[in-house]
């Protein structure tokens, strides 16, 4: 059958990824950062058709790594537009549903916030001309870095902050995540250095006024309709960019195992992530059938021939139950089960030479023998 016939018949369970230009399964391609996966498509989609030959090589370089460039080069445009569109289609019905407002989290120096926001802010509430307000977010280190000058002394002392720690030292110690005490001279030193101690009262009354402060700041912020709207769709576009992959292994059939035993549909969804991803981690309940579902991964894999002699370390008391699991759902199994006698000085040779020229589908040891496998000093790096 044709390369071509087969993406058609496979159409709805396969797209194509358009930074790396091979086909995902559905499962894998529908979860991740969909958002940025469909922006880049977006753009592809947009930009192929007026590519000339002239700019082939430019645009290539712009948009793929060197694997996928050569990709590019060997599929048909209109091939590649339609399953390009088919791919937007899907994901853009597979965005995550957008956060409330009401359900964001924010402060004053949360790191997402525009500084025009932040400025404006402190000029509405402190009365501070505009060239004394300076609010600017530096990502190499993290933080803030402000400069608020004047205002309105009310509003500094007595609204907003207190004689002993106004409203602009209060925000500088917010901003710089520093303690808010106020202190007091009660002594000096020997060499003349002050001695300092905290003014409960005055220090209790400066962070009563940092909390009105964050607590007015997280209402003001909300307040109005299109700051509102802007910004919640600011945070949404930044940080709800996920969805968690869904794998759907209702169509694994098993044909090596026991017709006697049928897997639930969570333990065949949860197979086919294993042989997608590679591994994972099985966080089922006790009794939702976690050695049928790990048994059944590892025989696919090696079915599929993704997997050649996989080991399976377990408990030691378990080692009887992991051998009765493994022939209860594949009887025709060739499974080395290797006791804790196996690895005694006499035994661990022969052992050795039996694991590594024997064919076995599987080889289960318990967990106290694991040591005895150890990896040259090299892999271990």
């Amino acid at each position: 059958m044709p390369p071509e016939a087969v993406t058609r018949e496979l159409r709805g369970l396969i797209y194509r990824n358009p930074e790396s230009l091979e086909y995902d399964i559905a499962d894998t391609f529908l979860s991740g950062n969909v958002k940025k996966k469909l922006e880049k498509a977006r753009r592809l989609y947009g930009a192929i058709p007026s590519v000339t030959a002239d700019e082939l090589d430019k645009f290539t370089h712009k948009y793929f790594s060197p694997d996928a460039a050569a990709r590019f080069k060997n599929i048909d445009t209109e091939i590649l537009l339609d399953e390009l569109q088919r791919s937007i289609s899907a994901l853009e019905e597979n965005q995550p549903q957008d956060i409330d407002a009401i359900d964001i989290s924010v402060q004053l120096i949360s790191t997402w916030l525009p500084q025009t926001d932040i400025q404006a802010f402190v000029r509405e509430h402190l009365g501070i001309a505009d060239q004394e307000c300076k609010a600017v977010y530096v990502p190499p280190v993290g933080k803030w870095v402000t400069s608020f000058k004047g205002g309105n002394k009310d509003l500094l002392e007595n609204t907003w902050g207190t004689a002993r720690m106004n409203a602009l030292e209060i925000l500088d110690r917010l901003f710089n995540n520093t303690a808010i005490q106020v202190r007091d001279i009660t002594g000096f030193n020997d060499d003349g250095s002050p001695i300092y101690t905290v003014n409960q009262e005055e220090t209790l009354a400066a962070q009563g006024k940092a909390e009105q402060i964050a607590n007015e700041f997280t209402d003001w912020i909300w307040r109005d309709a299109e700051r509102r709207e802007r910004l919640a769709r600011r945070y949404n576009d930044r940080f709800n960019t996920h969805v968690p992959a869904s794998y759907d292994g209702s169509h694994l059939v098993l044909p090596q195992a026991s017709g006697d035993i049928k897997l639930r549909g969570t333990q065949k969804n949860a197979i086919w992530r294993g042989i997608q991803e590679g591994g994972g981690l099985g966080d089922h309940v006790v009794g939702a059938g976690k050695t049928l579902t790990a048994i059944a991964t590892i025989m696919e894999q090696r079915r599929m021939q993704l997997l050649n002699k996989p080991l399976v370390a377990v408990p030691n008391h378990l080692l009887g139950q992991w051998k009765d699991e493994f022939y209860k759902l594949y009887p025709g199994a060739n499974v080395l089960v290797a006791e804790q006698a196996d690895f005694e000085k006499d035994n661990r040779k022969r052992l050795f030479a039996t694991i590594a020229t024997g064919d076995f589908d599987a080889v289960i040891i318990g967990h106290s023998s694991f040591k005895f496998l150890s990896l040259a000093p090299e892999d271990e790096r």
